[in-house]
C-alpha cells in the first residue's frame, strides 16, 4: 500500500471515530443520569434516539425518556407518548397510554404534547375523533410556542383545516375554554 493510501485510511478512520472530548461528555452525561438527574436522563435519551455519539438505539433511549418522565419532565413525557403512540422502544401502540403520557406533559405546558393530543384527537387515536376538542389542543400548543409555520407544513395544514371545519361559535367556545386552561396552567416551558 503506498503512503498517500495510508494516510487517506487513517484520515477516514479518524473522522469517523467519536471525539474523545465527545466519549468524555458522554460519559459525564451517562454518571449524571445514572445519579437520577432527569434532564440528563432525558438528553441521554435523546442521544441515543439520534444517534449522537452513541448507536442509534431506540429501546435504550426510551428506557433514559420513562426514568426522566416518572420524575415529572415534560420533555420526556412527551416522548413517551410518542412511544406508545407509535409502537417504538418494545411496546405495542398503546393510545390510551399514549394519551395518558400527552397529558402529563401537556399540563406542564409543553407545546408539543398539545399538539399530540390535537393529532390524537383529530384522527381520533385512541379517543373519538373531535375537531373541537383537536382545535382546542391546537390552539393551545400555539398559544405555547408550537410554530406550525417552521417546517412542519403538514401541522400548519391540519390546524388551519381543523379550524376551517367549525363554526364562528365553535371557534369563539374554543377561543373561550383556551382562555380559561391558560389562565391556571403553564403555557410554556423552556
Amino acid at each position: 500500500m503506498t503512503n498517500s493510501y495510508m494516510i487517506i485510511l487513517c484520515l477516514l478512520v479518524f473522522f469517523a471515530m467519536p471525539s474523545y472530548a465527545e466519549n468524555s461528555n458522554t460519559a459525564a452525561l451517562q454518571t449524571a443520569a445514572e445519579k437520577g438527574d432527569a434532564r440528563a436522563q432525558f438528553k441521554l435519551g435523546e442521544m441515543y434516539r439520534n444517534g449522537d455519539g452513541v448507536m442509534r438505539d431506540y429501546v435504550v433511549a426510551d428506557k433514559w425518556y420513562q426514568k426522566a418522565a416518572d420524575q415529572g419532565y415534560a420533555a420526556a413525557q412527551n416522548r413517551i407518548g410518542g412511544m406508545y403512540e407509535n409502537g417504538r422502544g418494545g411496546v405495542t401502540i398503546d393510545y390510551a397510554a399514549a394519551m395518558k403520557w400527552y397529558r402529563k406533559s401537556a399540563d406542564q405546558g409543553d407545546a408539543r404534547a398539545q399538539f399530540n393530543i390535537g393529532w390524537m384527537y383529530e384522527r381520533g387515536h385512541g379517543v373519538k375523533q373531535d375537531w373541537e376538542e383537536a382545535y382546542f389542543w391546537y390552539l393551545l400548543a400555539d398559544k405555547s410556542g408550537f410554530n406550525f409555520s417552521s417546517g412542519n407544513a403538514y401541522a400548519a395544514a391540519a390546524y388551519k383545516a381543523v379550524g376551517m371545519s367549525l363554526t364562528p361559535e365553535q371557534i369563539n367556545v374554543v377561543k373561550q375554554r383556551v382562555q380559561e386552561w391558560t389562565s391556571t396552567h403553564i403555557t410554556s416551558i423552556p
